[in-house]
């Protein structure tokens, strides 16, 4: 058993890469619960990034949004603050954006959106950025032509990895709830 052995530095990498193996083959299984618990497993005497950032993509495989934001999140404040590994910043923003909007809250999402400066001045301006802002007010307005606008102008210039892509469907499938509650509040007025 993995867990009987004492934990050492010599093999504390080993034994988080034995837990990572196991956690992979969970998720390929969709067992994204029990991925999840192995990736817990791993030792965290020293701070890992790859781990933290694992377990971001199987919660946003699982649909736990608000979870997946929380982790990156973690991520982005943890760069920020060690000013290690700052190349990685753009990225967490961006997937910590993404999933804070696929978790359906809005109002949060523009807040956040605005405070983001503070770990990057250069976000708002970037390609990512202005996806984000695009979505965001494609979003307030519920304009699923300007969604689908936006994804494609983005998907022309980057590549959409397949977590995007869920993240985007389930954005996507938000606007289209609130496009039918908005015309079904309309048709309740005519009659």
């Amino acid at each position: 058993m993995l867990g009987e052995y004492y934990v050492t530095d010599s093999n504390m990498s080993r034994y988080n890469e034995q837990y990572t193996s196991i956690a992979k083959i969970y998720e390929d299984l969709e067992d994204y619960d029990t991925a999840l618990t192995m990736l817990d497993k791993c030792v965290n005497d020293k701070y890992n990034a790859r781990i933290i950032e694992k377990k971001g993509y199987i919660l946003i495989k699982s649909k736990k949004y608000k979870e997946a934001s929380d982790v990156f999140k973690k991520l982005m404040e943890d760069v920020y603050e060690k000013r290690m590994m700052l190349y990685m910043l753009n990225k967490h923003i961006f997937m910590y954006m993404l999933c804070f909007l696929a978790s359906d809250d809005i109002v949060g999402a523009i807040l956040n959106f605005e405070s983001i400066s503070k770990f990057d001045c250069t976000f708002h301006s970037s390609g990512k950025g202005i996806f984000i802002h695009n979505i965001i007010k494609a979003l307030e307005e519920n304009n699923i032509t300007a969604f689908e606008l936006a994804c494609s102008q983005f998907s022309n210039v980057n590549k959409l990895e397949p977590d995007h892509v869920t993240l985007l469907t389930q954005i996507k499938s938000t606007i289209i709830t609130m496009t039918d509650l908005y015309i079904s509040d309309d048709d309740s007025d005519i009659c």
